[in-house]
């Protein structure tokens, strides 16, 4: 899967950790996710230049591998409280 673009799993209501995908995961450009039962998410997804979070209500943290976004949309995200230093470089 490391040419996978785009993910969305904003659907997914009963998602409770984010599927582990073998490989890399460089290409993956866009994530839309929601789910309020997501934890965490994968420092593999560093690629991300899209991240839109919906009702991720126990998700505490977006990985600091994270980097490169040039939109992020996050509501209903109650429990994250900071966003990664790395995001502002």
């Amino acid at each position: 899967m490391d040419s996978l673009e785009d993910l969305n799993l904003s659907e997914c209501t009963r998602l409770e950790e984010f599927p582990e995908i073998c490989g890399d995961m460089r290409h993956l450009s866009i994530l839309n996710l929601g789910s309020p039962q997501i934890r965490s998410l994968p420092p593999s997804i560093s690629g991300l230049r899209v991240l839109r979070l919906a009702d991720c209500e126990i998700l505490e943290s977006i990985p600091e591998t994270i980097r490169n976004l040039s939109d992020l949309s996050i509501s209903d995200c109650n429990k994250l409280a900071t966003l990664p230093n790395s995001l502002f470089e």
